[in-house]
């Protein structure tokens, strides 16, 4: 059995001290950078004018006196319609799984000059000041609904 022993000043345990914490450091630095949200991007809003300036952001232009909002459950298990809308929001970076039986705000937005479409709208599902899904749509009878995507 052979022991090994090394004398340790000082000096040499405040470096080793500083390394190991700069080390730690970076571990909990990279953590907290690649830890990725649910949506494409981290949206707070907590007031109408955010609202419309984020709608507004995706290329949109709105009929603000076509604005609604009112509070919404988020079924705690979804039915066959709620999960192909639930994937319009995965493909558009959403996903509504985690907000399972959450009461949310759904804010709904006019939208002017759309293409050759009447009567658009926007739907944005908030959720403690985040925007969590949503979805441009028509209520005309051969309507469409696609995600929270720029407009093209």
């Amino acid at each position: 059995m052979n022991i090994y022993t090394f004398k340790l000043n000082k000096k040499t345990f405040g470096i080793l001290t500083a390394v190991v914490l700069i080390i730690v450091g970076l571990v909990i630095t990279l953590v907290s950078c690649t830890k990725k949200d649910d949506a494409q991007t981290t949206v707070k809003l907590s007031e109408k004018e955010e609202m419309l300036q984020y709608v507004q952001s995706l290329g949109y232009t709105l009929d603000e006196e076509r604005y609604q909002e009112k509070q919404v459950v988020i079924p705690s298990e979804f039915d066959e319609v709620y999960t192909k809308y639930n994937q319009l929001q995965k493909d558009s970076g959403f996903d509504l799984e985690k907000y399972k039986g959450k009461k949310v705000t759904l804010y709904t937005i006019g939208i002017k000059d759309y293409k050759d479409a009447q009567d658009v709208l926007c739907d944005l599902l908030v959720y403690k000041g985040k925007v969590i899904g949503g979805a441009v749509y028509t209520a005309d009878v051969s309507g469409f609904m696609h995600g929270l995507n720029k407009k093209s």
